[in-house]
This record gives structure tokens, C-alpha cells and sequence, in this order.
């Protein structure tokens, strides 16, 4: 994008620093506001926190750009990375120790990481956030698309992940079409390969090693005109050994804490998630 000094502020800050300012009044928000949503979003936040075990690195994947994006976009952006950051503080305060945080969305410029860089965090290039991916790691990625799953999700076993649901069919049935067909046009050959069984076999592994349920708060309803920006989340934690009554999130087995009604999961979307940014493939990068 072109440089212009006069875009910069007195201090020396440029033009989007206000975005950094929002991503903060939105944290705040969930942090200390007394009303009822606010209280019932951090609750679910706080239940999270309370059944995740030890995390060393935590990782944002796909969080989008609010820079030349539409208005969605941007508020996806701010809420998103407002909920992460409050995770993570809640995690730190928890264990007493300093989480390092990494990101990656290969349409981040300057603008955003601008303010990724003001939040602490670290921003990486394509495969670099799975040197960070291990099973002490806390890994957010609502706007993920299916096709990057192979190359990312299912490689590892974090101790915390939160996105699209990861199952056996579903969602997960959208990259390895999409591989398959490339090898039938490529190859010819209609046997499935080897890397595509690795991919089911990895995405099984995956889907049988956690409990998973609905994040479903209010929290952003009262602040945008495009619905809630953490709809059709779903929370994944590794299995315990020996389950506890307190392994069910209250309400249910499937919801997180005091539910509202964002609609249907559609785990066929190729695309975007809920009615925020736009989902971006990582997985050719």
C-alpha cells in the first residue's frame, strides 16, 4: 500500500491505530461490563479456562483483516481477537505463567499486523504455527476452512482447540473430495492413495480423542447489526482418563453455559463461518 507521513498521528501512530483501540474496548467489555450477556460470556470463557489443562503457546488461525474488508469483517476481526486475548489472559492468570501467542492468515498485512504486534503477539508465515502446535497448546480458529485441516488441525493434538467441529464425515469430507478428485484428474488412478487415508485416519484420531461442545453465548448481541461473530464454535478438550460430573458443561453435554439459539451448524460451508470474516484455504500455501 502506498506510505504517507500525513496517515500518521502526532505520536507517530498510524491511521488504524483506533483499531487497536476498539479491539480493546471490545476486551474490556468482556472483561469487567456487569450486563447480563457480558457476565454470561465470560462465564462461558471462565468454564473453558477451568477444564484446559497447562498451555504453553497459544495460536490464532485465520482471524481475516479488517483493513480495505467489509464492515463484518472488521468487527469479526475486533470481537475474534478480543476473545482470544481474554483466553489467554484468563489462562495466564490461571497457571501464573506467560503464554506466548502466534498467529497466521496469509492475507495479514501491514495494517494488522500493526495491532497483532501491539496485542504481544508474534505474526508467522504458513507452516510456521505448527512448530507451535503441540499437545500444550491452545489453538483458536473459528474461521478456518476445511481444506486447510489437513495441513493443520488434525496434525496435532492441542490441549485446547476451538473451531469447526472436527468429526469423522462432516466438514472433513470437503478436503478429502477435493484431494481426491485432484488425484483421479492427475493420476488417473480411482484407488484411494496413501495421504488420503492418512488424512481420515488422522481426522478419526482426532475426533476420538476429545470431548466437544456448542459455544453458544450472547455476548456480541447487543453490539452488531450482523449477529453473533462466535456462532457455530465448538470446544474441544481431550478426553480424560476418568471422567467427572464436572466434565459436562452446565446445561447439557453439547452446549456451553446458558445457550442462546445462533441456528443450524452447517458443517458444509466451504466458505465463511456464521456471519462474520471470510474463511481463507491455507492449505496450497
Amino acid at each position: 500500500p502506498e506510505f504517507r507521513e500525513e496517515d500518521h498521528d502526532a505520536a507517530g501512530r498510524p491511521g488504524y491505530h483506533w483499531q487497536w483501540r476498539s479491539v480493546m474496548a471490545r476486551k474490556n467489555e468482556i472483561m469487567i461490563h456487569t450486563q447480563p450477556d457480558r457476565q454470561e460470556f465470560r462465564a462461558s470463557l471462565q468454564y473453558i479456562v477451568d477444564k484446559t489443562d497447562h498451555v504453553d503457546t497459544a495460536v490464532c488461525l485465520a482471524l481475516g483483516k479488517f483493513e480495505n474488508a467489509e464492515l463484518r469483517e472488521e468487527e469479526a476481526f475486533q470481537h475474534q481477537l478480543a476473545m482470544f486475548l481474554v483466553l489467554c489472559e484468563m489462562l495466564e492468570i490461571k497457571q501464573n505463567t506467560k503464554i506466548k501467542t502466534i498467529f497466521q492468515d496469509p492475507r495479514f498485512e501491514p495494517p494488522e499486523e500493526y495491532v497483532i504486534t501491539l496485542a504481544g503477539g508474534e505474526v508467522v508465515k504458513h507452516p510456521g504455527a505448527l512448530e507451535h502446535m503441540t499437545e500444550n497448546s491452545f489453538v483458536f480458529a473459528p474461521y478456518l476452512v476445511w481444506p486447510a485441516f489437513p495441513d493443520t488441525i488434525i496434525k496435532t493434538h492441542p490441549t485446547l482447540y476451538i473451531g469447526n467441529k472436527v468429526e469423522s464425515g462432516g466438514g472433513m469430507g470437503i478436503p478429502i473430495a477435493e484431494r481426491y478428485v485432484r488425484q483421479f484428474y492427475v493420476t488417473g488412478k480411482r484407488e484411494m492413495g496413501p495421504d488420503l487415508q492418512e488424512i481420515i485416519d488422522q481426522t478419526k484420531k482426532f475426533a476420538d480423542s476429545y470431548d466437544k461442545y456448542l459455544f453458544d453465548t450472547t455476548y456480541d448481541s447487543l453490539h452488531t447489526k450482523y449477529g453473533s461473530h462466535f456462532q457455530n464454535m465448538w470446544v474441544h478438550h481431550p478426553k480424560r482418563e476418568r471422567p467427572d460430573s464436572d466434565n459436562d458443561p452446565p446445561g447439557g453435554s453439547s452446549v456451553a453455559p446458558g445457550p442462546s439459539d445462533p441456528g443450524p451448524k452447517d458443517d458444509s460451508d466451504h466458505g465463511s463461518k456464521g456471519n462474520g470474516g471470510s474463511g481463507f484455504d491455507q492449505s496450497n500455501l
